[in-house]
Parts: structure tokens; C-alpha cells; sequence
């Protein structure tokens, strides 16, 4: 995992260094009282902390529930009174959306709980993996034609989606996944992160897209996957003819999902890119 901005030099993380971040997590939740079947809302930016998180619960068994970073108030408020969770995670600066009376952890002082494991104690999800069918992460619809819905996901869902888009996209530990989605959306979490655990590739997470940092961000990292979003291909068309090309000769596969992709930006990215957009 390479994590940071274009431009600035990439801090660089093993498997085995995430997954005993996540431990760590897992053991400060575990702290906190959180439990297998319980609820954790964390509304936070793309980063470290939104990995340790998501896979601390994982391992506990808890219901991850990640909220648009834009959310305020209101969207906030409909999502904790319907998921009823534990506590939302979140940062100072959002504490004022979450609803009064729900406990609030902030994710900074979580990660300063997240002590290393001494050498005798297992991990907290050492006793058994949780079953094919156990909630793992509760996503919410967008709510364009009405409120948000809750959508559950099981340990099987996101394992199953996973195993199916590394083998029909041949994704492989060769592969380098260039990550600019949101994660609290379900392409960014289901089919980016999912994917990259599970095919073992590299991958560049970035706090979010922005097109005028995009070149330096194909250059340094060098990406041979990239999933996007339409309004990310039509930035992306803003580049010059020669980067195009640079970028289009080590890719290996582009994807376009989350709304449907115009035809003309389809057909001017593959002039453009050499690739025709999945």
C-alpha cells in the first residue's frame, strides 16, 4: 500500500504491516465495548485510519457503516437513527453533524489506543472467522429518488464480489491499483479494497480525485488498473495527447461504473488512451 499525495514522496506499508494495524484497531474497539453484531458508523476521508477501521471490524465481527464525507446534519442524522449504531467515528470538524446523545469516537484518539499486541495475547478475531453470512458492512444508497436505504452486506458478498472481479478482470499480485474513489461508496470499498486484498496487488490510495494533480499521480505511480467514475474520464480527457499516451501504454485496464458512461467520452478516451473503458 502507497499512501500520500501527488507529488510528495509515498509512505509505503507491507500486508503484514496492515494487517497488524488492523489488530491493533480491532483490540481499541474491542476496548471501547464494541462487539460482534454491533454497529460502528465512521464518517472520515479516504486514508489509513478508513483501512484500520474497516478491517479491525471485519475481524470482530462488527457492521461497518461508512458515511459520505460530505454528509451533514441531516443525511448524518437519518443514517445513525436508522443503522442505530454503536458510536460514529468521525473528526472534529464533523463531530456537529452526528446527533446529540450518540457517542462520538475520534479517529485520532482511536489510533493512539491502538497498542501493539503483546506476544501472548491473539488477536481479537482469533477464536474464529465470522461466517459467510454474517453483516459485514451496512452501504447506503445515495438517496437521489428518495431517503437513504440501507443496503446489507454479508462476509460472503464482499468475499464473493471479490473473487469474481480479480477472475474475470485477471487481477494479479502483478497488477498496481491506482485508488481515487471515495471508500465510503461501495464501488470504491466492495470492488477497489476487496480486490486488492484479495489479489495481493499494490495499490496508491489517494484522499480523492483531483484532475490537476492527475498526471503527476499516473506518473509517479504508474498504474496498471483504474477504477472511475464518468466525471473522472471527462477530466481525465483534459490531458495532453503525449500523456495520454504514457498512461494508456502501461494500463491494463480501465473501469467505469456508479452512472451510466456517455458514448462520446467512451469513444474520445479510446482515441485519446488507446483503451476501450470497461
Amino acid at each position: 500500500l502507497d499512501l500520500g499525495p501527488p507529488g510528495a514522496p509515498a509512505e509505503t506499508l507491507t500486508f503484514g504491516e496492515i494487517g497488524a494495524r488492523g489488530d491493533r484497531m480491532a483490540r481499541a474497539l474491542a476496548g471501547r465495548g464494541l462487539r460482534a453484531g454491533d454497529r460502528l458508523v465512521v464518517q472520515i476521508a479516504n486514508g489509513l485510519g478508513f483501512l484500520d477501521l474497516f478491517l479491525a471490524c471485519l475481524e470482530l465481527g462488527a457492521v461497518f457503516v461508512p458515511v459520505n464525507v460530505l454528509y451533514r446534519e441531516r443525511e448524518v442524522g437519518h443514517i445513525v437513527g436508522d443503522a442505530e449504531p454503536v458510536a460514529v467515528v468521525t473528526t472534529p470538524d464533523r463531530v456537529g453533524f452526528v446527533p446529540a446523545g450518540t457517542p462520538v469516537w475520534d479517529v485520532d484518539e482511536l489510533a493512539g489506543e491502538a497498542s501493539p499486541l503483546p506476544a501472548h495475547v491473539g488477536s481479537p478475531g482469533a477464536n474464529g472467522a465470522p461466517r459467510d453470512d454474517t453483516p459485514a458492512a451496512i452501504v447506503y444508497t445515495s438517496g437521489t429518488t428518495g431517503r437513504a436505504k440501507g443496503a446489507v452486506l454479508t462476509h460472503g458478498n464482499l468475499a464473493a464480489n471479490a473473487r469474481t472481479l480479480v477472475e474475470a478482470w485477471r487481477i494479479t499480485a502483478e497488477d498496481r491499483y491506482l485508488a481515487v474513489l471515495p471508500l465510503f461508496h461501495v464501488h470504491g470499498l466492495g470492488n477497489g479494497v476487496c480486490s486488492w486484498l484479495a489479489s495481493g496487488c499494490r495499490m496508491r490510495l489517494v484522499e480523492r480525485f483531483e484532475h490537476d494533480k492527475a498526471e503527476t499521480l499516473f506518473e509517479e505511480f504508474r498504474p496498471t488498473l483504474f477504477f472511475g467514475v464518468p466525471t473522472v474520464y471527462v477530466r481525465l480527457l483534459e490531458l495532453d495527447d503525449a500523456a495520454a499516451r504514457r498512461i494508456g501504454g502501461r494500463m491494463r485496464l480501465f473501469v467505469s461504473g456508479s452512472a451510466p458512461l456517455p458514448s462520446p467520452v467512451f469513444e474520445a478516451f479510446r482515441a485519446k488512451f488507446g483503451h476501450a473503458i470497461l
